[in-house]
Parts: C-alpha cells; structure tokens; sequence
C-alpha cells in the first residue's frame, strides 16, 4: 500500500513539474517577445534615396509690395485756406484737386499785370497801325508821284523834239524839262522815306516782341501763381496726410498733404538667416503673386537680423507690375549657388548636426550610420562621408529608432 502511494506521488511531481518548466518557458517565451523591438511595415517610413551630381540652392522667402517715396505737397505760395476737398485714406487720381487756396494780394496783382498787358497790345497796335498808315499814304504818294513823272517824261521828250523843228521856245523846254528833274528828285526821296519807314516798323516791331516777351513773362509768372492756389495731386495714389485745416493762414512752403502711390515701385522679402552671407545686391529674384510672376534685381540687403530672417529690398522696374498692389504679399524664389558633385538627400527631421547620424536602409534592415554632413539651404543636407549612391535614407523620425542600431522591417 505504501508502495503504491510512493509510486502515485511520484507521478504527481513529475507532471507538477512538467507543468511548471512548460509555464516557465511560455513565460520566456513572452518576455522575449514582449521585450522583442516592434517591426515597422514598409508603408509606415518615408525615405529617399541619396543623390549624387548638381544641387542648386534655392532661397524661398515671402514679403510684400511697397512703395519707397510718398510724394509730400508743398506749398508753392502763401495764402489762406479756403477748401478742402479730399482727406486722408481717400483715393486720388493725377491732376484731381485736393485744396484750394485763396490770396487777394496775388489776385489784385494778378489783375493789374493783365489789364497792364492789355493796355500795352492797344497801345502797341495803335502805334503799329499809325506807322503802317503813313506807310501806306507814301506809297500812295509814290504812286501818284510816278504817274506823274511818266507824264512830264513824255511832256520833256516831246518838247524836246519841238524845240528842235522851232515850235517850242527854249524857256518853255527848260521848264518842263525842270519839272521832270523835280519830279523824278521827288519820287527819289519819298523812297527813301519809305525805306527809313520801313526800317522804322521793322524796329518798332522788334522793341514791342522784346517789351510783349517781359510782359508775357510776367503775366505768366502772375498766372502760374494764381495756378498754386489749386492744391492737385501730381500722382495716382491714396492721401496719406492733410496737415490743415479750412481757415489757416499758411507760409511759403508748408507742408501741405502727403501722397501715397498705389501703383508700388519695390518689395520687401524676407529669407531664413541661413541665406545673409549668399544674398547681394542686384541678384534677380523671382516674385510670384495674384497668379502672375517677375524677376527684379536686389537693391538693399539688411545686415540686421529680425526673428531668424534676413530682409531685402526689390526694385520693380516701371509697369513691370501693373497689377500688383501696396502691400500685397508675395512669394520669392532666388538661386543663391550651385554645388556640382555631391551627396545630398533633403534633410531628415531627426539630423542633429551635434551628433550627425543617418538611419540607412539596405536588405530590409534600417541600419544607424554615424557621418559627416551639413544642412545646405532650405532642406538640404549634404552628405560628405558615410554614404553611398545606392543608399536609401529614412527621412521621417521614428523614435523607436533612437535607441536601435539595426531592426528588421515587418512587410
């Protein structure tokens, strides 16, 4: 009896046991699998396979329109408020009246210049028409007087031949003779007189151009004045600042509006300050805005550096940007550099540049590779040492890589 018990006893620790080494292994078992790194599936990274050749470096940046002077109105006389008809924020076309100015002294001596001017043209005329009378009754005198010098012409040749056959007496020869000579002295000198005339209104003409060109001149000094009363706007644009008041007495000079254009002659862009020692005046920008596009030169680069960003200045060639408007943003692109035979992979959102390391891929294994490279640009990295052209490179950050130097991908 004892025998048997023993032998059941027995039997009942081998299975125990049995038991417990099964239990302990399923226990291993699922540790080890527990503790096992998860798999990644293929559609679960983002990689990218290194390249080798010409990279060009692209500075991206955005910005706006602007325009770099106002046109500041200023008066031009002195003189008293009497209209404002535009204010500040309103649009303003070029020539379209903004203020108007009064000053009774300039219209008083505005008036007196012109009635001044009108009274000379009458004067001047008179005097030119009397001389052109005279004129005009010397030749009339010179005409009769030739008439009259081809009558006693043919009065002295036919005496003349009278004489000789006896009909004609000597002292009546004589006296037509003489009354030809006077004639003829006469005629002489009324076209001398008609010359010294003529020279005369030739002269008269000169001196009254020389005294209208003075007048003229001052008249229309006189007028450009009174033309300043009416303040315009010399530009398209919106008026920025009035700086009066209806009522107020202003100087020579004042300031009197601020305009602003609406039609922008530059940009302003701002690129990473990865890009300041690359960026340099007259380099050509490309600017994309309002689904159009321009290129312009850089005229001004900021060496001071705002929030990690490096500001230009563009100047717009005229008409080049019709459409574009102040203050309209617009996205920039500039070629800042080309390399030629080099590594480069766009730049993985884990690459520390404190402890450089890849996460390559080769034969479904993603292995952690330790290399010489920088960033290049705005995404770019380039890759020195450490790679190869077949290399597939992991380019999204997986944290459960951080601490893994190899792992198996799950397909």
């Amino acid at each position: 009896m004892d025998h048997q018990i023993t032998q059941s006893n027995k039997k009942f620790n081998i299975k125990t046991v049995s038991i417990i080494i099964v239990i302990m292994l399923t226990a291993i078992f699922l540790v080890i699998k527990l503790n096992k790194p998860p798999g990644l599936l293929l559609t679960e990274i983002q990689s990218e396979k290194i390249s080798f050749g010409e990279l060009n470096i692209t500075a991206k940046g955005f910005g706006h329109f602007f325009s770099r002077s106002d046109e500041v109105i200023s008066s031009k006389i002195a003189g008293r408020v009497e209209k404002i008809l535009l204010y500040p924020g309103d649009s303003v076309i070029k020539g379209q009246l903004i203020i108007q100015l009064s000053n009774t002294d300039l219209d008083y001596e505005f008036l007196q210049q012109k009635n001044s001017l009108e009274s000379l043209k009458i004067q001047w005329y008179e005097e030119d028409l009397n001389l052109d009378e005279k004129s005009n009754d010397l030749n009339d005198e010179v005409e009769q007087v030739e008439l009259e010098l081809k009558i006693k012409e043919k009065t002295n040749t036919s005496n003349l031949k009278l004489r000789k056959n006896g009909i004609v007496s000597e002292i009546s020869f004589l006296k037509s003779e003489s009354e030809f000579e006077l004639a003829k002295l006469k005629l002489k000198t009324l076209k001398r007189k008609i010359i010294r005339l003529a020279k005369k209104q030739e002269n008269q003409k000169l001196v009254h151009s020389k005294k209208l060109d003075l007048e003229l001149s001052k008249y229309n000094n006189f007028a450009s004045k009174i033309s300043f009363k009416n303040i315009t706007s010399p530009i398209n644009g919106v008026i920025k600042q009035i700086n009066l008041n209806k009522g107020d007495e202003i100087t020579l000079g004042k300031t009197l509006a601020v305009i602003g254009s609406k039609q922008p002659d530059a940009a302003k862009i701002e690129f990473p300050q990865y890009f300041l020692d690359s960026l340099t005046v007259g380099m050509t920008v490309n600017m994309f805005y309002a689904d159009e596009h321009i290129s312009a030169q850089i005229s001004r680069v900021d060496p001071k550096i705002n929030n990690n960003y490096v500001t230009v200045e563009v100047s717009i060639p005229a008409q080049s940007a019709q459409s574009a408007l102040i203050d309209m943003n617009i996205t920039a692109q500039i070629k800042v550099r080309q390399l030629t035979d080099v590594y480069y992979v766009h730049q993985p959102s884990y690459f520390n540049t404190n402890d450089p390391y890849l996460f390559i891929i080769n034969d479904n294994k993603i292995t952690k590779t330790s290399v010489v490279a920088h960033p290049e640009g705005n995404n770019y990295l380039i890759v020195t040492l450490g790679v190869s052209e077949d290399d597939n490179i992991l380019i999204s950050d997986h944290k459960e890589l951080e601490n893994n130097i190899e792992l198996n991908l799950s397909q």
